[in-house]
């Protein structure tokens, strides 16, 4: 497969979280399975990511090996400075319902508290606040990780994953 110049590639409109799946996949050849353990979300969640992708730039291909041709003529690699801060400083957060049975939701947001009413209006029980700390995504991601023994769905956790949590959280002082 030929690599294409950067003037030759068609431009590739990914979020971030896709241009994860695809490199993972389409690039380094993980398994879908092994994708969504590593950044921490569903396999379905990974399935949809792929079809999103594939239907933008659709090959007459399998989604792995459209993945890779996607991949190696669309997306810019070239070397650029490192950016400051691509992202908006934000807090690592641990949601609780309220009701049994008390699930926990471990979560990433600029804003908490109006992700904390977000997230009360989608549920049909009460939520909480249980903690809250400066960090960034790839800090919710170690946090999941810490967390992958209690999870349920997606971001969800049975309780028992916030004490796992509250061992690996900063603390006040550090």
């Amino acid at each position: 497969m030929t690599k294409l110049s950067p003037q030759e590639r068609e431009v590739v409109i990914l979020s971030p979280r896709q241009l994860e799946v695809l490199t993972l996949v389409g690039k380094d050849g993980e398994s879908y399975k092994a994708t969504a353990q590593l950044l921490g979300i569903s396999l379905s969640t990974v399935r949809t990511y792929v079809a999103r992708i594939v239907e933008q730039y659709p090959y007459d291909k399998t989604p792995r090996m459209a993945l890779t041709e996607i991949y190696f003529r669309h997306v810019d690699t070239t070397p650029r400075p490192p950016k400051v801060s691509e992202q908006p400083p934000g807090f690592v957060y641990a949601i609780a319902t309220t009701e049994r049975p008390k699930r926990l939701k471990i979560g990433y947001s600029t804003d908490v508290q109006q992700r904390l009413h977000e997230l009360s209006l989608m549920s049909p029980v009460g939520l909480c606040l249980l903690a809250s700390w400066p960090g960034s995504l790839e800090d919710e991601a170690k946090m999941h990780e810490a967390a992958k023994d209690h999870r349920l769905h997606g971001e969800w956790f049975s309780m028992e994953a916030f004490e796992v949590i509250r061992s690996v959280m900063p603390s006040d002082d550090s």
